[in-house]
């Protein structure tokens, strides 16, 4: 019998070769994952990136390269055109907590998680320009008040007043912006019928602006008073509203002297007739609603006693016996 005494070759099957090629492929992918698709060494974590407004897919590839969020544009290109379009970058302020490979960069851009905390901001009825800068200045991290109101300096009125949410490092152009876009959006349904009604959208404003901070939060009392005051207006008497007043002594209906109803100012409507030359504070769609549909009466002249409660006269005489009754 013939025994052969060489070693035995080791022959691989189909089935092992396709397991080392496939961890070969593993090992190739996974390097190459980690040379293209991982965050840079410098990644700015913490640091708030902003992507402004207009900049194309490729100029903000580019800015986060520069800013060591992303090591190769052409990749974060890629992962925007295939899973958003080339358009479907958002703009603002992102902030990243950690390193992040370039597809979550990709993702966070497309779908705007900023990864930055909100503030939610409640801007009253009738507040003016300076009362809104406070407001702003004390929920803001970069708001900046002199900035706000130089900007708005010809805009009182016109910001709206409502619920707001801000990223807290939204900037104060962005505020402006947002304001005015929401005027600009809920009185645009309005717009039609205050051209027919011979007025100017100012007046309309100005006019409920007066309304905001003369009649409480009623409706029919705000239609009953745009009544008598664009009445007035029509007989040629002067408004005589304590409202306008306050605008620019700050001072309240009881604490007016007989200097500030005989100053010689603008917004004095004990001593100029018809509107003032602009709003006093930011009426509520409500109100705006009340000064362009006014309700007709036989009044003149209205007062609240200190509970709230509002009285009407149709001659001076019933108003200065209101005034006996009522207030003092």
């Amino acid at each position: 019998m013939h025994i052969d005494y060489r070693k035995p070759q080791n022959k691989l099957g189909l089935k092992q070769k396709m397991l080392i090629v496939t961890g070969l492929l593993v090992l190739i992918v996974s390097l190459a994952f980690g040379v293209f698709f991982a965050a840079p060494a410098n990644f700015p974590k913490g640091e708030i990136i902003e992507i402004e407004k207009g900049k194309s897919l490729v100029e903000v590839s580019e800015f986060l390269k520069e800013k060591g969020v992303i090591k190769f544009p052409r990749a974060l290109d890629a992962f925007v055109i295939i899973f958003g379009g080339d358009k479907s970058v958002v703009a603002g302020d992102y902030s990243f907590e950690r390193p992040i490979t370039v597809f979550e960069v990709a993702h966070r851009i497309i779908n705007g998680i900023h990864g930055i905390d909100t503030v939610r901001i409640k801007i009253p009825e009738g507040a003016t320009r300076e009362e809104i800068a406070d407001i702003y200045e004390e929920e803001l991290l970069n708001f900046d008040k002199d900035e706000f109101l130089r900007v708005t300096k010809d805009l009182e009125g016109y910001l709206f007043p409502d619920t707001y949410i801000f990223f807290e490092t939204v900037r104060t152009g962005d505020v402006i912006e947002k304001m005015l876009s929401t005027f600009d959006e809920k009185v645009a349904p309005l717009m039609s019928d205050i051209e027919k009604s011979g007025k100017t959208l100012e007046d309309i404003v100005t006019m409920a602006s007066i309304i905001q901070k003369e009649a409480y939060n009623i409706y029919l009392e705000q239609q009953t008073i745009s009544g008598i005051l664009w009445k007035r207006i029509d007989k040629k008497m002067r408004l005589q509203v304590d409202a306008t007043l306050k605008y620019i002594t700050g001072r309240g209906s009881a604490k007016l002297t007989r200097a500030d109803l005989a100053m010689e100012h603008d917004y004095n409507t004990y001593r100029i007739y018809g509107l003032p030359p602009g709003p006093i504070g930011s009426p509520s769609l409500k109100t705006i609603r009340a000064a362009l549909y006014p309700v007709s009466s036989p009044y003149f002249y209205y007062l609240h006693d200190d509970s709230g409660q509002i009285y009407y006269a149709v001659t001076h005489d019933d108003h200065v016996r209101n005034k006996d009754k009522y207030l003092r």
